[in-house]
């Protein structure tokens, strides 16, 4: 695994410059954005499948195939909202089928988490630390939000900053999903 470590970083770093390029340059048509948003699930599928057929230890594997089965689900789910939204041309109802396979990844993936920190040795406080984790990153995102970005936003209308969250915020926002 340590001599796919770069090359990993490398296509992540790859997708992350795709994504935002698309954003900025292709920001009116949503056939761009639902092709990068669906390529990072199927990446991340052939990534995880071929992890798991090199995993030997059976704790490691199971801890991998419910991540696999997580990101499937969020696969299936994107597929479907993308269908409705770039092929049909319709808003996509909620809740619907995509809704239901996006919250199906929430909780395998949830599991998978719980699974392995409950297959520790020190599991209470593996688990004391994940929701300490979790209550650090809510009081930060909402601090950093509420002092940070929404002055930025609020006093400079023309800022290249701006017209990034607000792209991106556009393109999170084109459809409800669950």
């Amino acid at each position: 695994m340590e001599k796919l470590r770069k090359p990993l970083m490398v296509i992540s770093g790859s997708y992350v410059l795709v994504f935002y390029l698309v954003i900025l340059l292709w920001s009116g048509t949503s056939l761009g954005a639902g092709i990068v948003a669906i390529m990072g699930p199927l990446l991340a599928l052939i990534f995880i499948g071929a992890a798991i057929c090199r995993i030997e230890e059976k704790e490691e594997k199971r801890f991998w195939v419910l991540i696999f089965i997580g990101y499937s689900s969020y696969f299936i789910g994107e597929l479907i909202w993308r269908y409705h939204s770039s092929y049909l041309k319709i808003d996509y109802q909620f809740p619907g089928w995509a809704n239901f396979f996006y919250n199906m990844f929430v909780i395998l993936y949830s599991i998978a988490v719980f699974y392995k920190v409950y297959t520790k040795e020190r599991r209470y406080h593996a688990v004391q630390l994940f929701f300490d984790s979790f209550i650090i990153m809510t009081v930060l995102i909402t601090i950093t939000w509420i002092y940070l970005l929404s002055p930025l936003l609020h006093h400079s209308q023309t800022s290249i900053f701006r017209s990034i969250i607000l792209l991106r915020q556009y393109n999170i926002n084109e459809g409800c999903r669950g």
